[in-house]
């Protein structure tokens, strides 16, 4: 495909100084299947910048909220808390909230082959978790994938390691399940957070 075959993109367009890359400007996933959940999720919708400024009580928005304090994390997934929204961190819609609210509820038992958790509740569109140790490496790498997109070589090594000590094919096909869900929060937290900067 060539620019000229999509006219309707302006990408030959003399008024735009910019060069072609800048003018396509696209964010690069690790595999089809996440592109395509991140269009699926994303893509032509509107999301409110200020939502905080806006909020309406009986449609309290797509973003999620972050709090983390020492070795906890909560994830509010509609703003309701206004009273406490300078501790909180909008992490932008990263998908269908009652999806990942299902997921987070079967998720304890994964979580714990990561690191030792303390307490673990996924309730009430919110999700709260700790970890029993302070400052543990891989729980903290968890958290960076819900604040920054971010899944570290610690994290990524561990999640390797659990799939190949898996014989058992039904168990394995959760683990890669829960796997693919922590890599599209990831990517989806990443993109949104290129999309904020060029907001």
């Amino acid at each position: 495909a060539t620019p000229e075959e999509y006219p309707s993109l302006r990408l030959l367009s003399s008024d735009d100084e910019r060069t072609l890359e800048e003018k396509l400007n696209f964010f690069e996933c690790d595999n089809l299947q996440i592109a395509k959940s991140l269009r699926r999720q994303l893509a032509n919708k509107r999301f409110p910048l200020h939502e905080e400024r806006i909020l309406n009580v009986s449609d309290p928005g797509d973003n999620w909220w972050i709090k983390r304090e020492g070795n906890s994390l909560n994830i509010y997934f509609k703003l309701c808390r206004t009273e406490s929204i300078d501790t909180l961190v909008k992490a932008g819609p990263l998908g269908d909230s009652d999806v990942a609210m299902s997921w987070l509820n079967q998720l304890y038992g994964y979580f714990s082959l990561l690191f030792p958790v303390k307490d673990y509740s996924s309730a009430h569109g919110q999700f709260f978790m700790s970890c029993e140790e302070e400052n543990h490496p891989l729980f903290n790498e968890v958290v960076e994938v819900f604040a920054n997109g971010e899944v570290g070589n610690g994290l990524w090594e561990k999640l390797r390691v659990l799939e190949a000590q898996v014989t058992d094919p039904t168990h394995l096909d959760s683990l890669k399940r829960a796997n693919y869900f922590l890599m599209e929060i990831a990517s989806m937290r990443s993109f949104w957070i290129e999309i904020q900067d060029q907001l």
